[in-house]
């Protein structure tokens, strides 16, 4: 008998596979070859939903077709595989890790993290792994494999952090022993630390994370990541955003011209949205010059109102008087959001409280030093009701006073219709783009149907002043900074800015002046709602016979939102890229190739973002390096037509260089004493722009 059980189970596998071949291949309609699935492994592993949920999380953000099912058999039928936790030696028993084995050696793909069973460990390509709270980065080696690093074309993504060094211990890490495996990070740049590995087995491929994917992405947007941010905002902070730019580039490195849903409406690169809050009384006096200027540039923005009825030693009753030019604000388009009832400072402190409150029975109080009488519930909901009474709006978007964040918060903001938050900072959350809130702030709280759409830079700086004196600086070297290096990654970016200064008008046109082409602006109700209806759009593709991408977009899906776009990995060896329903009717969308990027955006055509001045003239002929350079460098300009004339402007239109190119000489010397920024480069021919770039000075 013993001698016939490993027969036994050989046969077994042998007919499961035989019928999970055939079905799958009765199933290919529906691209399972070319789609995700996220094996839920919650109830194998006896825990909480916070795992999966953060994989989900993630998946959203990427676009990537996907399912999510807590079937290893229906898993295993898709040509992409993730399992949500860590894998026990109790994850799977010796069957189904057998059909493990053999789903990535017959040419699967297979992403898990933190291995823990030696069952698997030739599927990875390991021996075992050491585990330490001590590992505060990653160093990613994106020259290992640049198709699969993509996106890591900045410092801040190759590496990545996991913690403040200041902290003792940090979160729960692993290094892998290798036995095979080809490393792909280090922590700490440690080359005996391995963290992130890729094993080539049979016709597949297994990936392998020595960390939790919720302790990398659920764990700093709950807040407790061990102080991770290397900076709190105004800048680029794209530490959990990795994780999205990773999985996506696995599934296209793996899937010829895979698809995915785009993250910008229409044929745009970025959305950008501007917001003010209106928190004094300067703000309530001085804000209708912004909502002109932003009408005729074709801008609407939140403006997030504070409703202060009362006085205490903090503020004035500011809301009251202002009604009038709220709605004179409204009725431009713009949109009315929440800001509390006191924007108090000790916010995050407070209480649940009572609802059921009205402006005569909720009087706190600011003395200085603490508020009495706050409650977390009245400040969204007299909020709330005073502004939809008052202005005839719905107002569906909240940001916390100090962007505060007390642990109900989420909870009043559900019960009461709230759709979105922009109570947090995009870089201290280490994440750009938005998603569901869970309540309590607590890994094990229910999830809500509150979206964050996360603040990413303000006019409020932590440790320094921001002026008018100052502010052409401020919007060059950090505003549009990291705009244009979340714009690389095709991220969301929300700008704060208070209303209260004049100079602060003169500071947001000059930083929409210089956006990065293909700028897509939103208000965060319109794009949360984008984000969500994004979120349920559901697709599959194949390559047809004739060599055409066929994207095929389900019949619960449609019809197909106005602003919605894919993206398409691969510009060559693609014929057709066709999009139709499940019935075969075609879906009207046209395709745009994306400059320097391997990839096509195809989008509806009445949804197109005109660049005008922002958009750069290419010549890809000319080359142009190294970028970023030092003050006092060299810059080299390849392939340049004879008797071009080159000048370098700051944005604060500051005229740098200008220099005629000659001959062979191909050279540009920067100014040794050259503030660092971002400077734009326009190489002329006869008065004529031939290609202009940004550049960046260190």
């Amino acid at each position: 008998m013993t001698r016939a059980l490993p027969f036994k189970r050989f046969i077994i596998l042998f007919v499961y596979m035989f019928f999970i071949s055939l079905y799958a291949q009765s199933q290919s309609g529906e691209g399972k070859s070319r789609s995700v699935a996220l094996l839920d492994m919650m109830d194998r592993n006896e825990e909480d939903d916070s795992r999966v949920f953060a994989c989900e999380q993630m998946l959203n953000a990427t676009g990537i077709p996907y399912i999510k099912t807590p079937s290893l058999e229906e898993a295993l039928q898709y040509g992409f595989v993730i399992f949500s936790s860590d894998v026990y030696h109790s994850s799977f028993n010796a069957l189904e890790t057998n059909y493990i084995i053999n789903f990535v050696s017959n040419g699967g793909v297979l992403f898990a993290s933190n291995i823990r069973t030696s069952g698997l460990h030739g599927v990875f390509g390991i021996t075992g792994f050491e585990t330490s709270r001590q590992n505060y980065h990653i160093n990613w080696d994106a020259d290992s494999d640049p198709e699969l690093f993509e996106y890591f074309d900045d410092p801040m993504e190759k590496e990545t952090s996991l913690g403040r060094l200041t902290y003792d211990e940090t979160i729960y890490s692993r290094h892998y022993n290798l036995n095979g495996a080809e490393p792909l990070a280090f922590f700490g740049n440690d080359p005996a630390k391995p963290c992130f590995v890729r094993n080539e087995f049979g016709s597949g491929t297994a990936y392998s994370l020595g960390l939790s994917i919720r302790d990398v992405i659920l764990r700093p947007q709950l807040g407790y990541d061990y102080q991770a941010q290397r900076v709190w905002s105004n800048g680029f902070e794209p530490s959990a955003d990795v994780f999205v730019l990773l999985f996506r580039s696995i599934y296209t490195k793996h899937i010829p011209h895979a698809v995915w849903k785009h993250t910008s409406p229409g044929n745009s690169e970025s959305t950008v949205m501007i917001t003010h809050d209106l928190d004094s009384r300067t703000a309530m006096d001085t804000m209708l010059p912004f909502a002109v200027t932003e009408q005729a540039q074709g801008i609407k923005a939140n403006y997030n109102a504070t409703v202060r009825y009362f006085n205490d030693e903090a503020m004035s009753d500011f809301y009251l008087g202002a009604e009038h030019t709220l709605n004179q604000i409204k009725e431009m388009g713009h949109t009315i959001s929440s800001h509390s009832v006191g924007h108090f400072r000790d916010f995050a402190e407070f209480e649940r409280g009572p609802s059921g409150l009205n402006p005569n029975t909720y009087q706190p109080y600011w003395d200085g030093n603490a508020t009495s009488n706050g409650y977390v519930m009245p400040e969204v909901e007299i909020s709330k009701n005073l502004l939809e009474m008052n202005h005839n709006v719905k107002v569906r978007t909240f940001r916390a006073g100090h962007l505060a964040f007390p642990n109900s918060l989420v909870n009043c903001l559900e019960d009461l219709g709230y759709i979105f938050d922009s109570s947090l900072s995009s870089n201290n959350i280490l994440y750009s783009f938005p998603f569901r809130m869970k309540k309590d702030r607590s890994f094990s709280g229910e999830i809500s149907e509150v979206y964050q759409i996360s603040m990413t830079i303000s006019d409020v700086w932590e440790n320094s002043e921001f002026n008018g004196g100052n502010y052409e600086n401020v919007v060059q070297n950090n505003w549009l900074d990291a705009t244009y290096r979340y714009a690389a990654n095709y991220s969301p970016v929300t700008l704060l800015v208070h209303p209260n200064r004049n100079w602060k008008l003169k500071a947001q046109n000059m930083y929409i002046n210089n956006l990065p082409a293909y700028t897509f602006f939103a208000t965060n109700d319109a794009y949360g709602d984008f984000w969500k209806r994004r979120e349920n759009i559901q697709f599959y593709t194949e390559i047809n016979g004739n060599g055409d991408l066929v994207i095929t977009v389900k019949n619960t899906s449609m019809p197909l939102d106005y602003w919605f776009s894919f993206g398409v990995q691969g510009k060559s060896k693609l014929g057709q890229i066709i999009v139709q329903d499940e019935d075969g009717n075609r879906i009207d969308m046209e395709g745009r190739a994306v400059s320097g990027k391997n990839h096509i955006i195809v989008f509806n055509p009445s949804v197109k973002v005109s660049a005008e001045s922002r958009e750069q003239v290419t010549d890809s002929r000319i080359k142009i390096y190294p970028n970023p350079l030092a003050a006092g460098s060299t810059l080299h300009i390849d392939n340049h037509v004879e008797g071009t004339e080159v000048t370098l402007v700051g944005l604060n239109g500051n005229l740098v260089v200008q220099e005629k190119l000659q001959g062979e000489n191909n050279r540009i010397e920067i100014p040794q004493n050259l503030p660092a920024g971002m400077y734009v480069l326009s190489i002329l021919k006869n008065q004529k722009p031939v290609s202009t770039a940004k550049i960046i000075v260190k």
